[in-house]
């Protein structure tokens, strides 16, 4: 069993990107910039960390919609319900062959899966909507009513008063992971759609699409993550190491100390 690929949207930089992996190691090589650090983030939060998720994390693009949907609440118009399509998901596709089914049992599409690819999604949602909208719409007029009264007994008539929250965007960045959690999908491989120059095609869930109970990848997916370490192996330091000036080694033995320690553990 192996990981073949996954499909990241709305995290970060990438806002729907197709990861292939390699049959035993996968590099991120890129610009500055180009999404290789929200790739590896993205693995972390999906797979070990969930609840690091950050307003931060979501595809800036996503904001103004956000914010769109806050205000709406605030005027009560309705909108359709396109919250949960603005938050970050992770696919994740696996080639299995048959003689290991007993470890996916628990994922498998149909009864009639004979072995090849099996999807999951991870996907972020709110614990419960109707909540997460009562819950900020409390904290906008208590917001309002404050900005009233500062605006009033202000020395300097007209001065704008900034009173949290000013938007739904500024009510998550305080209070996102108290109203989201994350929820696992089996997806189907009949209606999976190949990338189109890297641009992935995520599926769409069907409406009465029933989640898992628990993550399936507790037992599956292994992870060890070693934090960077530049000074490792930053040239400067070596150099100077070998010239002599630090006679006694010990910054060399104190990186490969740090290291080591990492790797035993």
């Amino acid at each position: 069993m192996k990981i073949k690929f996954v499909e990241v949207r709305s995290f970060r930089k990438l806002k729907s990107t197709h990861i292939d992996f390699d049959e035993k190691t996968t590099l991120f090589v890129g610009a500055n910039n180009s999404g290789k650090t929200s790739a590896m983030i993205a693995l972390r939060y999906f797979l070990m960390s969930p609840q690091k998720l950050s307003l931060r994390d979501i595809t800036v693009a996503n904001w103004t919609k956000i914010n769109a949907i806050g205000l709406a609440w605030e005027q009560k118009e309705d909108l359709p319900n396109s919250f949960e399509s603005l938050l970050p998901t992770l696919d994740v596709w696996l080639d299995v062959p048959l003689s290991e089914i007993h470890q996916v049992a628990d994922i498998l599409p149909t009864i009639n899966w004979s072995g090849g690819l099996l999807g999951v999604r991870l996907q972020y949602e709110p614990n419960t909507l109707e909540r997460l909208k009562l819950a900020y719409l409390l904290e906008r007029a208590a917001a309002s009513d404050a900005t009233a009264v500062g605006e009033s007994e202000s020395e300097h008539k007209g001065e704008a008063v900034r009173i949290w929250p000013t938007s739904l965007a500024d009510f998550l960045e305080r209070r996102l992971m108290s109203h989201l959690h994350i929820q696992a999908y089996t997806l189907d491989p009949k209606k999976l759609v190949q990338p189109d120059n890297g641009v992935a095609a995520l599926q769409a869930l069907l409406d009465d699409a029933v989640p898992l109970d628990k993550s399936p990848f507790q037992s599956l997916i292994l992870i060890h993550e070693i934090a960077a370490q530049r000074d490792f192996s930053d040239a400067g330091d070596l150099g100077t190491a070998a010239s002599g000036d630090d006679k006694s080694g010990s910054g060399a033995r104190r990186f490969k100390r740090k290291l080591s320690d990492q790797l035993r553990s």
